[in-house]
């Protein structure tokens, strides 16, 4: 279509197309006559259905000038009506199949010696429909289902095998420099500022060890690669990121009399969009791994009467509805099992692993949890009349929207840098001077928050 432009995704949010420079998502998309959209929590517009295109009927794009029936969108209509059953059978079947068994890896990987990484899509689906009584009910169902994979990779940096011990002898800011560790808990004031004392050998005895610390630690992954100079990005992993989709059609068509009309169509979809775990085993609930998930329906009952040969009524009723589950991978871990207090159970919002930043190494938990509806309730009436050389229209159309958005925060997020073990002077760094690690395993954090759970 002349002046569009934007993009279509699988998620009831990703189509954020826009016409002759509206902005983008102020759309609005009618299918079979309803409206099959609803604000999201950002205010533009979601979609509840995806027609397969052996589905599909018709379409037409309005973009402007368009009749006052349509009137509420800000931008284009998209309109789209769905097929209906005939007195003879009929049917279609498809696959598009992306495989990288099938493609080249590119010039610089080649030059590199990196194997061209794993990708494999099928879509694939069909349509039937046919009678259901001969000039009276007629049937038509699609089904399409979408299964992606595709492999990615992490380097990123772990606690080494001698840090995870206490051990920072060898742990290093440069090639030529050593890092210098000092005790927080030593800090007195010494003239016009503050001095620590250094800890000894750059060990941190295990007396030591904070006891949330003792129990985080094992979520990390263990350093399965040398790393570089001074041992970072010492960590590699390769998973499988998941996209999966599945929808379906119904609709059946009535045929009541020669003048009335009745047709009802439902449609369900389910999307799915993981990435890969690239912690090991168990440590994969510490990633901070978000699934998305859609859900959506829409529903649509229409009767039209024909009054007489030059009138027609028509009542449409319509339903759109997308629950967005946004999961973490962490939902439903105790905080407290971690030697946090168990006032922190019952403060935040629902059970997750909490979020532990420390400065030069991955971070470990965190992230939201969210669940939203969002409804559209449709109800419209229109009667055209003919007379002599004029059609009249009139109706009336009038939508329910229901947004409901639930959110739950990390539960808890602490955050550890070197300035806890910098000296000698803590209120001077250097990159020569403390560790994140070190702080972290000495409890020393630099901030924290959680948030409350009103509800209670």
């Amino acid at each position: 279509t002349p002046g569009l432009a934007g993009s279509i995704g699988n998620a009831h949010n990703g189509v954020s197309f826009s016409v002759n420079g509206t902005r983008g998502g102020t759309f609005d998309v009618l299918v079979d006559g309803s409206s099959g959209a609803f604000p999201t929590v950002n205010g533009f517009t979601g979609v509840s259905v995806f027609p397969s295109v052996d589905a599909v009927a018709e379409f037409k794009l309005q973009a402007q000038n368009f009749p006052a029936e349509f009137g509420r969108s800000m931008g284009p209509v998209l309109n789209l009506v769905y097929k209906s059953g005939a007195n003879e059978y009929h049917g279609s079947a498809f696959e598009f199949l992306r495989n990288s068994v099938l493609d080249a890896n590119n010039f610089f990987s080649n030059q590199r010696g990196v194997a061209l990484a794993s990708f494999k899509r099928n879509q694939f689906g069909g349509s039937v429909s046919g009678p259901i009584r001969h000039n009276k009910l007629f049937f038509l169902f699609a089904y399409e289902s979408l299964r992606e994979r595709s492999f990615s990779s992490t380097t990123t940096t772990v606690p080494t095998a001698l840090e995870r011990t206490g051990d920072f002898s060898q742990t290093r800011s440069s090639a030529t420099q050593a890092i210098s560790l000092f005790d927080p808990f030593t800090t007195r004031a010494s003239g016009s500022g503050f001095v620590r004392d250094p800890i000894p050998g750059n060990v941190i005895p295990q007396s030591r060890w904070d006891a949330v610390a003792r129990n985080v630690i094992k979520y990390w992954p263990t350093a399965n690669q040398p790393g570089d100079s001074i041992g970072r990005n010492n960590f590699y992993n390769v998973g499988s990121a998941k996209n999966n989709t599945d929808n379906w059609d119904l609709r059946v068509d009535d045929n009541i009399t020669d003048r009335q009309r009745l047709f009802g169509r439902f449609s369900y979809r389910r999307y799915f969009n993981g990435p890969p775990q690239l912690f090991p085993g168990d440590t994969g609930i510490a990633e901070g791994r978000i699934n998305n998930n859609d859900f959506g329906r829409n529903a649509v009952a229409d009767y039209t009467n024909s009054l007489s040969a030059s009138s027609i009524l028509n009542v449409r009723l319509s339903f759109a509805r997308n629950r967005f589950l946004y999961a973490n991978q962490g939902l439903g871990f105790v905080p407290s099992s971690l030697g946090l207090p168990k006032s922190l159970d019952t403060a935040v919002d629902r059970f997750m692993f909490p979020a532990f930043n420390v400065s030069d190494q991955v971070s470990l938990g965190g992230g939201d949890h969210r669940q939203s509806g969002f409804n559209n309730y449709g109800l419209s009436a229109s009667y055209t009349k003919l007379t002599g050389k004029h059609t009249i229209k009139a109706g009336y159309e009038g939508r329910m929207l229901r947004i409901n958005v639930w959110e739950a925060r990390a539960a808890g997020t602490f955050s550890f840098t070197s300035a806890m073990t910098q000296g000698p002077n803590p209120a001077v760094s250097s990159s020569g001077s403390g560790f994140g690690f070190a702080s972290f395993l000495l409890g020393a954090g630099t901030s924290g928050n959680f948030y409350q759970n009103w509800k209670n």
